[in-house]
């Protein structure tokens, strides 16, 4: 996990649900699956948000029983990458389990995915990763 994954953005997309909705707090989660150098710098963006509570990072998974179980507690998957890479095997792990999938438009994303598979937000952009989210749950287009 590092800063190319974009989870900072998906981190600061949650960040402005979680100020805006703070009468649905207990419904929202975000579960964060991975790795890697810049690990200690998205768990400070989340004390600083002070969304603890609601932030879990699962670190790297290798039980695919444990894999599937996050999966199916979740009510969408996003992969904000900001950098161009292949397609993401992960992608066609939440489309099996039923996820909605939120991504970013780039790269073999872009190149292998329909605008009818999935939702695309652009690399890097907060504000759009944080529209797709809020009209994909219901309890925040009231």
């Amino acid at each position: 996990m590092d800063n190319n994954k974009g989870v900072q953005v998906l981190i600061k997309a949650f960040a402005q649900i979680y100020e805006t909705e703070k009468e649905n707090h207990a419904c929202l989660s975000l579960d964060i699956v991975g790795n890697g150098p810049d690990f200690d710098i998205f768990r400070n963006i989340v004390t600083k948000f002070k969304m603890t509570s609601h932030v879990t990072f699962h670190g790297f998974v290798d039980n695919s029983k444990t894999l599937y179980n996050i999966y199916k507690k979740s009510n969408a998957f996003v992969v904000p990458t900001i950098y161009s890479e292949g397609f993401p095997r992960v992608i066609d792990e939440a489309m099996i389990c039923g996820l909605p999938v939120i991504c970013s438009n780039i790269g073999g994303m872009k190149e292998g995915l329909t605008d009818n598979e999935v939702l695309f937000c652009n690399p890097g952009d907060v504000g759009s990763l944080c529209t797709v989210l809020r009209n994909l749950i219901p309890e925040f287009n009231k």
